[in-house]
């Protein structure tokens, strides 16, 4: 190879560099799709196990398919034989409206960069954990046993209260048992008001994992706020969220079910499927709107027969003495 030969090919080569890597091209105009790329989509996912209630309570599984089954194994009545029992979990979709448009993303993009995708995974993490929370609760509310109301005198010492409410729980616990026996390990949600007692006083608490709705664990229970300010028979799209609406003619409600580690038997189960974003234009002002596409399914256990005296779901509501 000549010299002048050589000389030229390096030219090339340098030409190709200056074309591939013009001077003007900045951190701040690499774009990032939202709509295409997983990378937000996977760490909002994994998040979740913080910030979910149902990611916190439910025994998670997810499906590869839009519909599946849960199996558990108990004892037939009255008879030391085994029995296979199972449910069908089927997937629902739920659509949240995130109020970004493609222009909002772009600008966010531009300005922030990185930062934006951080920006933005915290409020879609946020919106989504709302709707699954509401999904969630409404969903216990109507599957619970309801037992008998229980007037709580939190006007003494934070101790008494406690004491009142976790004696009713592992109660509660203690009969989702009695038929057949599945685990101790449970979980409780409880109302604004009441949690504030527990909130009060970590003297009885044993450390936590640290998570967003979780107050702390009394012997084999694991203690939720309520992210809502009361706790209302249906959570409707056209509910209040509001801590400033607080309906004090709604009973607060305690919500009582057992969270194993073992599999299968959890009172619930929550079974993710899909979760997606998408644009859409809006018929109203004919912009692209970004929603998220949430597809999961709740269900309850198959050893959960309330017919058959054997709920694993109770609900009492707390009176304020």
């Amino acid at each position: 190879m000549t010299e002048e030969s050589i000389l030229e090919n390096l030219e090339k080569l340098d030409l190709i560099k200056s074309n591939s890597f013009p001077e003007g091209l900045t951190e701040n105009t690499d774009t990032y799709d939202i709509a295409q790329t997983d990378v937000l989509l996977g760490t909002l996912i994994d998040s979740k196990y913080n910030d979910s209630l149902a990611y916190q309570i439910c025994d998670v599984q997810p499906l590869e398919g839009s519909f599946g089954k849960i199996f558990a194994s108990a004892r037939k009545h009255q008879s030391s034989d085994l029995e296979v029992l199972s449910k069908d979990i089927n997937v629902k979709t739920y659509t949240i409206n995130t109020g970004f448009t493609q222009e909002v993303i772009q600008d966010m993009n531009a300005m922030f960069n990185k930062s934006a995708k951080r920006s933005i995974h915290n409020i879609f993490k946020g919106l989504s954990d709302q709707e699954e929370n509401r999904t969630l609760l409404n969903y216990i509310h109507d599957e619970s046993t309801t037992l008998p109301a229980i007037t709580v005198n939190d006007s003494g010492n934070l101790e008494s209260a406690i004491f009142q409410i976790s004696k009713i729980v592992a109660e509660s616990v203690l009969k989702m048992n009695s038929n057949t026996y599945t685990s101790l390990d449970s979980f409780c949600i409880l109302s604004q008001h009441f949690a504030a007692a527990f909130l009060g006083s970590s003297s009885f608490m044993t450390e936590g994992i640290e998570k967003s709705l979780f107050i702390g664990r009394f012997g084999k229970t694991s203690f939720y706020v309520n992210p809502f300010p009361n706790t209302a028979s249906q959570f409707t799209e056209d509910y209040d969220f509001s801590y400033e609406s607080e309906d004090t003619a709604t009973p607060d409600y305690c919500y009582v079910g057992l969270k194993s580690k073992t599999a299968g038997r959890s009172s619930l189960t929550f079974a993710p499927f899909c979760y997606e974003k998408e644009y859409i234009i809006d018929p109203e002002t004919g912009n692209l709107k970004l929603f998220i596409r949430n597809r999961y399914g709740i269900s309850t256990s198959p050893l959960h027969r309330p017919l058959e005296n054997n709920s694993m779901l109770h609900k009492f509501a707390l009176i304020k003495g």
